[in-house]
């Protein structure tokens, strides 16, 4: 009986950086590349992680991905396809939010406010706290009791 198993990858397989930098920046992944060269995705970040091009490839290939993976939303026709589809979307979108964070993530901004924050928080407080007082048009104030009769 033949033997069916694949045989073990080898770390030491040659690579030819060009061609796995274009398929990284194609959108393949390392899985794929490292399987079709006899090799280890292990193998190929090694070997890769200090060449520039490499960086710049795969955050061209997340762009690359997240451009298949709308693609097929909108291409998509029945709902089972519609959804198989968005989720490897969110997939891709979530891994380029995380990796690539300047350019996909999430930012904060932040506003400096100036000024007196002490006479702010105070106007703050008193609407909050005090909602009963109401501002009359003509700039005097009105004390409404929440707990006299409606009778009256």
């Amino acid at each position: 009986m033949p033997n069916t198993q694949r045989k073990p990858k080898s770390q030491f397989a040659v690579i030819n950086i060009d061609s796995v930098i274009n398929r990284v920046a194609a959108g393949d992944m390392l899985r794929d590349i490292a399987n079709d060269i006899g090799t280890t995705p292990q193998a190929i970040c090694n070997k890769l992680s200090t060449i520039p091009e490499y960086q710049q490839a795969r955050e061209i290939g997340a762009a690359m991905r997240l451009e298949r993976d709308y693609s097929e939303i909108r291409a998509a026709a029945e709902q089972v396809d519609v959804s198989r589809a968005r989720e490897a979307f969110r997939a891709s979108s979530w891994f380029a939010e995380r990796e690539f964070p300047h350019r996909w993530g999430r930012t904060v901004e932040v506003t400096n406010v100036s000024g007196d924050l002490g006479d702010r928080l105070r106007r703050a407080s008193e609407r909050v706290i005090n909602p009963a007082m109401q501002q009359l048009p003509d700039n005097s104030t009105q004390v409404i009791d929440s707990n006299a009769d409606s009778d009256v």
